[in-house]
């Protein structure tokens, strides 16, 4: 809590805060200049842990959530959340994520290098992503937000985007656009493939609207619109700083 890291020029492998943790594990008011470095953290508490009021610059990542593939707790908690996030210039990728469950990430800006899940072929519960409240202006990579597994959007804003999301087993959601795409609501089923001790079948997700199964992916997109608000990320901020107890 309320650390500023500065990685410095000459460490390519050096991360800002490796941290694996539940049950009320968190990272919360933490700022990570990764220029030059790996990433601005590695792994992420969940299961009842999360991550609050971050800001990484530079780095190949911001976010490096990527879990052994043999051993799923190696890496990332289950289920994370991160909350009032800035990620600004990465290289490589904003957030890659590959853990156990879905990441869900509130209130975000992020800047640069689009965001990527690669869940594990054959852990289909595994690997889905989900943002709300976020803005992103991607300038690097043909997508804003590419995934094996499965995607949900609700209230995103693209600044300039050309193509939104590239979800296997589904069209890409494209824009088009020249100033601001806002997404109210979007979610894209992948096709997963389920381990041989569960039949081994390639199925697709279900995606469900008010307890109904949807007969094909959901999106609802308004290409043109209005800037974002501006309270967009700083409504998921603190109202006040968090006690120490």
């Amino acid at each position: 809590m309320d650390v500023d890291l500065v990685l410095g020029k000459g460490n390519p492998g050096a991360v800002g805060i490796d941290h694996q943790g539940a049950q009320g594990s968190a990272i919360e008011d933490v700022m990570v200049d990764a220029t030059g470095a790996y990433a601005g953290v590695h792994k992420a508490p969940g299961s009842g842990g999360g991550i609050h009021g971050l800001t990484v610059i530079g780095g190949r990542y911001g976010l490096y959530l990527k879990n052994d593939p043999g051993i799923f707790w190696l890496g990332a908690q289950p289920v994370p959340v991160v909350s009032n996030v800035t990620l600004k210039g990465q290289t490589k990728r904003a957030i890659l994520y590959t853990g156990r469950g879905p990441l869900t990430v509130v209130g975000a800006r992020i800047d640069g290098a689009g965001v990527e899940a690669q869940g594990p072929e054959d852990a289909p519960w595994n690997g889905a992503i989900s943002f709300v409240d976020t803005v992103f202006n991607t300038t690097q990579g043909p997508c804003a937000v590419t995934s094996n597994h499965s995607v949900y959007l609700r209230n995103v804003y693209l600044e300039h985007p050309e193509v939104i999301t590239c979800v296997r087993g589904q069209p890409d959601l494209k824009a088009e656009s020249k100033g601001w795409a806002h997404i109210e609501e979007y979610a894209a089923a992948a096709q997963v493939q389920y381990p041989p001790g569960l039949d081994g079948t390639l199925r697709q997700d279900g995606v469900y609207i008010d307890g109904h199964v949807a007969s094909a992916s959901q999106r609802i997109v308004q290409v043109d619109a209005a800037a974002p608000p501006s309270d967009l990320q700083s409504r998921h901020a603190w109202e006040r700083p968090p006690a120490l107890f």
